[in-house]
């Protein structure tokens, strides 16, 4: 968990994977894995996690793209989020939580998570309005796929599954925040 400045500095300088929940700035960075390659003490470079062809990848001669650390007083943790503003305005938000790379490497596992259940997720994430019955019916599912959810899943993650069970879709699929 990272609860200061100093913490997210560690994190980052031992190359611990974060995903960006959403970049204010730059909407085509949300929702990846990164993982810092080169760390600096004014910032780091970093590359989206087995995309080795990635735009952001290959930038600066395949270090990544540069993410400053600005000062202390840019970022505000609550525990499982890591934000970073500049004068005010919003830049990024970024997430350490093991538990949430624990579901990325179970998604990965390709079964690890039923499949039957993720189709669920999936579909869950695809409905603008869902009913109370399918929340909980949801909330069922994630805590038993990952235990300790605190209610959030990326959208991403239910992506990468939707395109692992060769499910076609329209549009990316939507957090799921209770």
């Amino acid at each position: 968990m990272i609860k200061n400045f100093a913490d997210l500095k560690r994190a980052i300088q031992a190359k611990t994977p974060f995903l960006i929940v959403e970049h204010y700035t730059r909407p085509e960075f949300s929702q990846k894995i990164r993982i810092p390659t080169v760390v600096l003490s004014r910032g780091f470079y970093s590359i989206v996690k087995d995309s080795p062809d990635a735009t952001e990848t290959l930038a600066n001669n395949g270090k990544g793209i540069w993410m400053e650390f600005g000062k202390a007083g840019d970022w505000t943790f609550d525990g499982e989020f890591c934000e970073m503003s500049f004068q005010g305005r919003k830049i990024y938000k970024i997430l350490f939580s093991q538990k949430q790379m624990q579901l990325f490497a179970r998604v990965d596992a390709h079964g690890e998570i039923p499949e039957s259940e993720m189709r669920k997720l999936i579909a869950f994430s695809q409905n603008a309005a869902p009913t109370d019955e399918e929340r909980k019916g949801t909330a069922d599912i994630l805590e038993k796929v990952w235990p300790g959810h605190n209610g959030y899943i990326p959208g991403c993650i239910l992506d990468d599954a939707a395109d692992k069970l060769g499910i076609k879709l329209e549009c990316g699929c939507s957090d799921i925040d209770f």
